[in-house]
């Protein structure tokens, strides 16, 4: 899944895997506005953090201000 670039300033979104067992991945920007994401549905690695990475791309692209 592609990012949208930031709603605030425009700028590439990038993001970064933190791996398995860290918590997930994060969205940024270089502008300082961040996403992270919650696992709902899955209790286990590695799926915890699979369904973390898509939550995080899929919240970021949804709160994007322009098309």
């Amino acid at each position: 899944m592609k990012l949208k670039e930031c709603p605030f300033c425009g700028g590439k979104a990038e993001l970064r895997d933190l791996g398995i067992g860290t918590g997930g991945c994060i969205v940024s920007c270089v502008c300082g506005v961040m996403m992270t994401a919650e696992a709902i549905k899955h209790y286990t690695e590695p799926d915890i953090h699979n369904e973390i990475k898509t939550n995080v791309i899929y919240n970021w692209n949804k709160r994007h201000l322009t098309s």
